[in-house]
């Protein structure tokens, strides 16, 4: 885990109070280099609980998803709910650059640590509030999980088959959306810090981030009225006057593979279907009709159906590269990678996307996701693995804010870290 090289958000200092919503926009500041401080309250963050487990077994220092969203993070615990917790937190705050948050809008003010009492111990701080729905408006003290911003921002209404309820995403989209918008706003609250010589309160809705992700389909509602729906194994379209299915997921002999092919663009769709006849599997599709978009557009189930018995006779990876090798313009058609396919795959391995990270806790180290993308001068960075329970507690109180042995046992016997 080498770090020589400069990086991009060096010297800048972060407090991360952020939760599960916000987790992931420390990791990617910590990423770049920023001095990254995890505050948990003294039992721990509930994250610590959250499976998968180190070798299966349950334990606040061996949850995997706390592991991977606490990277390159120190860790501190503080209560802000006592008097010497929230004094601590003001010292650090006058220390600090960032404060990420993730509580209910109204809290941290009612603990007296709302931005404007940050701002007098800091006028260059900035306060970076990530929570469900804002901080203001009809729903901002509503309580809200990954899977209701996924359901609010509309992401969920496109999820699915026309015909059944619509289905959850993998993973936490909703939260990753949410921490990805909220680093490019903190980045750029710095840089206006940098300019200006003052910090900000960025606010950020889950909601509204999700949203983004709907694409076309609001101003297709907006101008048109027209409600884009969930199309199953083929993708709803950017454009729905192309019709269905020039997007979908089909069959593999080992798999499935996701393929994008239409008419309008005459050269793929030839190429395709001569792929196809060389096998003796086009059929009447090479006939002078099927380069009609009308004629695709109403027989679109023949059309998928013989596409579907030409890709169930092959691998997704000799699908992959015989698309490769034979067009001579772009043509998306894609392996659905399941996460050991992922795991497996040598363009990665080439790269060198994934890293091992040293766990002394543990005893060994383990395989991680490497960087989001490279900066070649300032490169992403993996210094340490999450922290233990207040693992830094007293570089961060004792060597940085300058307490006492005396007065940090004093604190913890008050429960104030």
């Amino acid at each position: 885990m080498e770090h020589e090289q400069p990086q991009a958000l060096g010297g800048v200092r972060v407090l991360d109070l952020a939760g599960p919503i916000g987790a992931y926009c420390g990791r990617l500041l910590a990423g770049l280099g920023a001095d990254v401080i995890k505050v948990e309250p003294p039992e721990g963050d509930p994250m610590r609980r959250w499976p998968p487990f180190y070798h299966d077994r349950p334990h606040p220092e061996r949850s995997l998803a706390f592991f991977h969203y606490h990277l390159n993070k120190r860790g501190i615990t503080l209560d802000l709910e006592k008097p010497q917790g929230r004094d601590l937190f003001l010292s650090l705050a006058a220390r600090a650059d960032l404060v990420l948050e993730g509580f209910e809008p109204g809290y941290l003010p009612a603990l007296g640590l709302g931005f404007e009492r940050l701002q007098q111990a800091n006028p260059g701080l900035t306060l970076v509030s990530i929570t469900p729905f804002g901080q203001n408006g009809p729903y901002a003290h509503y309580k809200a999980s990954d899977l209701v911003g996924l359901a609010m921002g509309g992401v969920l209404w496109l999820a699915g088959w026309p015909d059944r309820a619509p289905m959850a995403m993998g993973a936490s989209q909703g939260y990753f959306t949410a921490s990805l918008l909220a680093a490019n706003a903190a980045m750029l609250a710095l840089h206006y810090r940098d300019l200006a010589g003052e910090g900000q309160h960025v606010d950020v809705s889950m909601e509204e981030a999700v949203a983004l992700d709907l694409e076309t389909s609001m101003q297709f509602y907006d101008t048109r009225g027209l409600l884009i729906r969930r199309g199953g194994h083929y993708y709803t379209p950017l454009n729905p006057d192309l019709g269905p299915g020039m997007r979908r997921v089909y069959t593999a002999a080992d798999g499935y593979i996701n393929m994008l092919v239409g008419v309008q663009r005459l050269e793929e769709w030839t190429t395709l279907l001569s792929w196809i006849d060389s096998e003796g599997m086009a059929g009447d599709l090479t006939e002078p009709r099927y380069r009609e978009v009308e004629t695709v557009r109403k027989d679109i189930a023949h059309v998928q159906q013989v596409f579907e018995a030409f890709t169930s006779r092959h691998t997704r990876q000799e699908l992959f590269e015989g698309a490769h090798f034979r067009f001579p313009v772009e043509f998306f058609m894609a392996p659905v990678n399941t996460a050991a396919d992922i795991a497996a795959d040598p363009h990665l391995a080439a790269r060198g996307f994934f890293i091992q990270v040293d766990h002394p806790e543990l005893g060994t180290s383990l395989r991680y996701p490497g960087p989001p993308f490279r900066l070649s001068e300032t490169p992403w960075q993996v210094r340490k693995c999450a922290p233990l329970l207040g693992e830094d507690n007293c570089q961060v109180y004792g060597t940085e804010l300058g307490l006492s042995e005396d007065e940090l046992q004093r604190l913890q016997a008050a429960g104030a870290i």
